[in-house]
């Protein structure tokens, strides 16, 4: 949105410089996905530490980075728009084993199911004899795209 902006000559709108949120380039979202994969167990939800940064400090990064004199435009925050974003809810943090760069949240009691892991644990199965393991992955950054 910003570059569309910028290109058109128009004010970068933002909704409020104050707001934070946590950036993920293309790249560290690739790496999260093949970390989750090799290191995850049924039930788990990855989540990435990432730098956080306000709006208007990140506006102002890609004024300078594209060398435009744009003026940026406030224009309020959205209904139900968070100020300030977490990377984990407090009953998440709980839960969140460290392992560097990434917190794994262990599933709460009861909600873990168990995934045959090989084929030969699937044969007594009327379902397909194919293993499938199925992982959630917790991405913070909400379709926030890199810009530039």
């Amino acid at each position: 949105m910003f570059v569309k902006q910028l290109k058109a000559g128009e004010p970068l709108t933002i909704t409020d410089p104050n707001m934070t949120r946590f950036m993920m380039s293309i790249d560290d979202a690739v790496d999260l996905v093949l970390y989750a994969y090799r290191h995850s167990r049924p039930g788990d939800i990855f989540v990435q530490k990432s730098p956080a940064a306000t709006i208007g400090t990140l506006a102002q990064a890609i004024l300078k980075v594209f060398r435009a004199q744009n003026d940026i435009r406030v224009i309020g925050t959205r209904h139900g728009e968070k100020l300030y974003e977490t990377l984990l809810t407090r009953e998440e943090r709980v839960r969140a084993e460290d392992m560097g760069g990434y917190f794994r949240v262990l599933p709460t009691r009861g909600t873990s199911t168990t995934v045959p892991t090989s084929r030969k644990e699937n044969r007594g199965s009327r379902r397909s004899r194919t293993t499938t393991r199925t992982t959630r992955i917790g991405l913070t950054w909400k379709a926030w795209p890199p810009c530039f």
